[in-house]
């Protein structure tokens, strides 16, 4: 079965923003992004994830790395369009 939704997870177009909100949200069940609950786990040790959807560094430090996304994204624009 795990092989099967990893199937599905590959063609998503949203897999990254799936596995993202996992991450962010700690979520501790099932398949996101196409990672399991460990993988996330260690993703989120890899990357010194350490705050949960509750606190307000945390998701403050989250939204400024959007933010800083959506500019490279843009072309490095510095205000926003």
């Amino acid at each position: 079965m795990l092989k099967r939704v990893r199937q599905v997870c590959a063609d998503c177009e949203v897999k990254d923003e799936c596995l993202d909100y996992a991450l962010n949200m700690n979520i501790q069940v099932g398949i996101w992004g196409g990672k399991s609950a460990n993988e996330r786990r260690q993703i989120r040790k890899e990357r010194g994830i350490t705050g949960t959807d509750d606190d307000w560094g945390y998701m403050l430090s989250v939204e400024a790395q959007k933010a800083r996304n959506d500019r490279e994204r843009l072309g490095g624009l510095d205000e926003p369009v």
